[in-house]
């Protein structure tokens, strides 16, 4: 019975998908001129999987300054495409029609799960060869890295922390403490920053938590967009709740502007307001100064040796509560050089 619901609110919510779509071709077609865009229905499968990679091709035909390849696309958007190049407007429109289902909430088989999790551990791979060779390569530049990282962290207080539980998910409850890390209590003693932060009956369990000296995690898929799911590595609750605390004070020292002198930024950095990053974006899209550089898997390949070197001593209170196992088909012990 739940499979039959939840496989009828997967199809009324891909039907709504599509009404809502031929709707936008309507308005598009009414807005632009262009009447062969209206009912140009090319079915929910292009929507999902082709439309958003065309959009890349007429961003590229922008950046180059070139024409645009019209036999890539669909006859009724060949006017649009074109406009789209040098009207404002008309690219706001195509690109509208090409991302609508980009971040739709699709269901993922399990051969598209099994291909992002060999991804994770082929990445991790990659990371662990570079981390081989990490303080042999580049001296100079990673001595000045670490000094940029340095004039960030001296004002890191790692014994003024504020943990707390977060919105995202946990492999164990929130509501009561079941396990003592021996890595986290060495540095922030349960008696101190679990029990007396949280509350009294916590400290009356204290002695019935499993001990344990490894802090185990699970990589679970989530949806992303159409591309394929996302991967998320949860950790205990007893790991999140002070992983928050970190999260926030290392915010707070990052944040405060920087009157050291060095080849680094020394400007305020606002992690609440993105108005300096959209400035600055618009102004380089113009005059090609800055660029942002987006990495293929990013986090997945933060090295952990690279991190140690980079922090410090200051090191050490982030990696009291970092998972040392990974899990999703079977326990995977991670190295010290993965990140993530």
């Amino acid at each position: 019975m739940l499979n039959y619901q939840k496989g009828w609110m997967v199809l009324h919510y891909m039907h709504a998908i599509e009404h809502t779509y031929i709707s936008l071709l309507a308005d598009v077609a009414r807005s632009s001129g262009f009447s062969e865009i209206r009912g140009s229905y090319e079915g929910l499968h292009w929507c999902l999987y082709e439309a958003p990679k065309l959009e890349k091709l007429i961003l590229g035909y922008i950046e180059v300054g070139s024409d645009a390849n019209l036999d890539s696309f669909p006859g009724w958007l060949h006017r649009l495409v074109a406009a789209s190049l040098v009207d404002a407007v008309r690219l706001r429109e195509v690109r509208q029609l090409l991302l609508f289902c980009y971040k739709a909430y699709v269901t993922y088989d399990t051969k598209s799960t099994q291909t992002a999790f060999q991804g994770f551990l082929e990445t991790n791979h990659q990371v662990g060869q570079y981390s081989n060779w990490l303080s042999q390569a580049s001296p100079v530049l990673l001595d000045l890295a670490r000094k940029h990282c340095q004039s960030v962290l001296y004002r890191f207080r790692e014994k003024a922390l504020k943990p707390s539980h977060g919105p995202g998910a946990v492999t164990t409850s929130k509501e009561k403490w079941q396990h003592l890390y021996s890595t986290i209590e060495y540095l922030y003693p349960y008696s101190d920053w679990y029990s007396l932060y949280f509350n009294r009956d916590c400290a009356m369990n204290y002695d019935d938590m499993l001990r344990q000296d490894i802090i185990r995690a699970k990589l679970i898929a989530v949806p992303k967009d159409s591309r394929g799911p996302r991967l998320i590595c949860v950790h205990p609750a007893e790991a999140i709740w002070l992983q928050q605390g970190l999260r926030r004070e290392l915010e707070r020292a990052i944040a405060i502007k920087r009157l050291a002198s060095g080849p680094w930024p020394c400007g305020k950095i606002h992690f609440d307001d993105q108005s300096v990053n959209g400035k600055i974006a618009l102004m380089s899209s113009n005059s090609r100064r800055y660029a942002t550089l987006d990495m293929k898997e990013a986090s997945d390949r933060i090295s952990d040796v690279l991190v140690q070197i980079l922090f410090g001593r200051k090191y050490k209170a982030f990696g009291c509560c970092r998972a040392q196992e990974l899990s999703f088909l079977r326990v995977v012990a991670l190295p010290t050089y993965v990140g993530g």
